[in-house]
């Protein structure tokens, strides 16, 4: 049985999606006045330019069947899997439990240090790190208030892909440098199975994540957003070339995906592809750049889907 949420939150939700709905009616006011306010320019969702309008665009029109699938932390890796050669397979994430319900989670067989990441949504996680107490109890609460809620209907978001997601917990273990810290997330923007750029997110404690952005040899690109970026330069990641190719193979069934690495010392494995990257709220600097990308992404035609769910080659 699913876990039910508060008649309050219930309500909430019911009210956010009613007002995704009008938003998408009256073709998304508020969604174009969050966008122009995020990136300083109105949007053209009739003949997108750029990068992030290129985003919106796949937000509100593409129901690409494939994208719960990808969207799906569970299933992601079942699908990666079916298109990559058995060689690659150690590179995929693996989970300790995966359970429909927190009350299923037995926390007595599990190691320290865990991410329990709810598989429906961007960011709903819980990290447990070694020697940090816990409320067993209070955790369950937490996972099972957001397995009952859904995620991406808003007038901000309208990222639907996640709407068709079975809500589930997986349960892996942290990766972490030497030192004890988090892993780094390296990231790779393709289109197709052509590489456009990357970057490399850090959580600092200070700061929250820095973030730097580099071309297909590691080198730093001249390129900024909303994020502060690392003081002094990253190292490029053992396995890096291995991640890239990686990438690219997983990227040629589609127009456009964002595919996610950790990476710590040695180690690396696929965490998640996304599809909506920053929501395309979060512009990249200078703007000429979010000009090139747009040039490299071509949008699917609207209308009714011919296609499975992969691009045709």
């Amino acid at each position: 049985m699913m876990p039910r949420m508060s008649p309050k939150t219930a309500v909430r939700q019911w009210r956010a999606h009613l007002e995704t709905d009008i938003d998408r009616m009256r073709g998304f006011p508020k969604l174009r006045r969050q966008f122009h306010e995020a990136c300083g320019y109105m949007l053209n969702l009739e003949d997108p330019k750029t990068f992030s309008e290129k985003l919106q665009w796949r937000k509100v029109y593409d129901r690409n069947p494939l994208f719960p699938v990808l969207l799906d932390k569970v299933r992601m890796p079942e699908w990666a899997r079916s298109v990559l050669p058995a060689s690659d397979h150690r590179y995929l994430p693996e989970f300790l439990q995966i359970a429909d319900d927190a009350s299923q989670i037995d926390f007595a067989a599990l190691p320290a240090d865990l991410a329990l990441k709810c598989n429906h949504a961007s960011g709903w996680n819980i990290f447990l790190r070694d020697g940090e107490a816990f409320d067993e109890d209070q955790v369950r609460r937490h996972l099972n208030r957001w397995l009952a809620r859904k995620y991406g209907k808003t007038s901000k978001l309208h990222e639907t892909g996640y709407l068709g997601i079975p809500p589930r917990i997986g349960v892996q273990q942290l990766l972490l440098d030497r030192d004890g810290s988090i892993a780094d997330d390296v990231r790779f923007h393709v289109f197709g199975d052509q590489f456009a750029f990357g970057h490399i997110a850090s959580i600092d404690r200070a700061f929250g994540r820095r973030v730097t952005y580099f071309d297909a040899d590691f080198q730093t690109l001249p390129v900024k957003s909303d994020r502060p970026v690392h003081e002094s330069p990253k190292a490029k990641p053992i396995g890096f070339e291995e991640m890239l190719r990686i990438a690219c193979s997983l990227g040629r069934h589609l127009d456009y995906v964002r595919v996610d690495f950790l990476s710590a010392e040695d180690r690396f494995f696929l965490n998640e592809m996304t599809l909506y990257h920053t929501s395309g709220l979060s512009p990249l600097i200078p703007r000429t750049f979010e000009y090139h990308l747009g040039d490299m992404w071509q949008l699917p035609q609207r209308g009714p889907r011919s296609w499975s769910g992969t691009r045709r080659l």
